[in-house]
């Protein structure tokens, strides 16, 4: 039989959740600042601007105080959505959310994050103290309809999570399948790459084909193919069904690339457009084809490149820092699949630790001393925050941001009210 330490504890009735519910009535909540009109280099001055309106932003109780690396998503089209995030100490949470129709941006977002399903519109209960008390929430109102009880989140540690700390900017060295399952995870000591469950932590596989750590690690949405970059300039390319098979002992890449003349730093793959694009230490962006690994061309540019994403329309986004001066510079710069430049953004003494993109590519997030949401790089919101973001994620269809702090705080932002 099970013993327990402590009685169970009273559960919460409907009568006395409404009336913690009613203490966070979305009346009270104030519209969130939109900025128009402002220059990217005085963002200062706009979160300073912004700091003095209350946002209706939701912190989401987490494990750990360590900082939070990675936010994760799946890309099932049912609900409810796979979530994970990591901490810097190894320890993540797994579980889902809810995900709202498209037509309903003003629709609460439902989250199962936390010790059940957690409306953030609503959110007036002490979900740190509620992960000690899983059964403190036995229902949540959303629109006025009573949700049933869910499960508490997976909350776990990785196995074997000595990762080195120059190649966790942005999340880079981690990628969630599309079904949530498995998480792929770099930057390791041994230099591997390795596949873990996500409901226990559990190493699947951990493979050693790179001669330095693994830089980046970029997944296709169809769930098919991942590519490893490292230390050592090259590419690996790999079939996801090969690497989650036990049966299969000795797994192999399909092709190996070449080309950059210093580290690695980031990589983008797109199974629609075809093609792989890597960012380096060399200041280039090298595009291959993804099916055969054909050389395509170089972008050169001026700066390193620190983070780059392919949007749906098969535009290349790439996040670059000017460290050679005094004043350190990022800027995000916006190519076409040819390599032609279409805009440009720069940013003058801002550090610039993750980068996330909506489905369209018109709306880009950008986190560092505050999170600033660009519009086809034009810059029309910053949302205030405490604390540095290290990672950013767009859900909810795209309505909703979350953003994960150096102190490991985990903070969901409306985008629409």
């Amino acid at each position: 039989c099970q013993l327990f330490k402590k009685p169970h504890p009273k559960r919460m009735s409907i009568v006395e959740l409404e009336t913690e519910a009613a203490k966070w009535s979305l009346a009270n909540m104030q519209p969130m600042l939109l900025v128009s009109g402002f220059n990217p280099s005085n963002i200062a001055a706009v979160a300073a601007a912004a700091t003095t309106i209350p946002q209706n932003k939701f912190y989401i109780a987490t494990e750990s105080t360590s900082a939070i690396i990675y936010i994760g998503i799946g890309y099932s089209n049912s609900n409810p959505i796979p979530i994970i995030v990591v901490h810097r100490n190894g320890v993540f949470s797994f579980s889902s959310f809810q995900q709202s129709p498209e037509y309903a941006r003003s629709q609460p977002l439902l989250l199962q994050l936390f010790s059940g399903a957690m409306n953030v519109n609503n959110l007036g209960t002490n979900l740190a103290n509620a992960m000690n008390n899983s059964t403190a929430i036995n229902s949540v109102l959303n629109n006025g309809n009573t949700k049933s009880p869910k499960k508490a989140p997976i909350v776990r540690e990785l196995q074997d999570f000595m990762v080195t700390d120059d190649v966790l900017s942005g999340g880079k060295c981690f990628a969630l399948t599309s079904d949530g399952k498995y998480l792929i995870s770099g930057g390791h000591w041994d230099n591997s790459f390795k596949v873990s469950f996500t409901t226990n932590g559990k190493i699947l596989r951990s493979v050693q084909h790179h001669r330095d750590r693994v830089s980046a690690i970029s997944l296709t949405k169809n769930n098919q193919l991942v590519a490893t970059a490292s230390f050592d300039f090259t590419i690996l390319l790999w079939q996801i069904t090969q690497l989650i098979d036990k049966n299969i002992l000795n797994v192999q890449p399909l092709y190996k690339l070449h080309g950059h003349d210093a580290a690695i730093t980031c990589l983008s793959l797109s199974f629609d457009e075809d093609i792989i694009v890597s960012g380096s230490l060399d200041k280039t962006c090298i595009i291959y084809t993804l099916k055969d690994g054909i050389y395509l061309r170089t972008l050169k540019l001026q700066a390193v490149i620190e983070q780059i994403h392919i949007t749906s329309n098969g535009e290349i986004l790439i996040l670059s820092c000017d460290s050679t001066n005094v004043n350190v510079s990022y800027s995000i710069q916006q190519f076409t699949i040819n390599g032609h430049l279409i805009r440009k953004i720069n940013f003058e003494n801002k550090k610039i630790y993750a980068i996330a993109v909506d489905r369209t590519g018109d709306y880009i997030a950008l986190g560092g001393d505050h999170i600033c949401i660009l519009y086809q790089l034009n810059l029309v919101k910053v949302l205030d925050s405490n604390s540095i973001t290290l990672s950013l994620q767009f859900i909810n269809n795209d309505t909703h941001l979350l953003a994960g702090t150096n102190d490991g705080k985990l903070t969901a932002y409306p985008l629409f009210t």
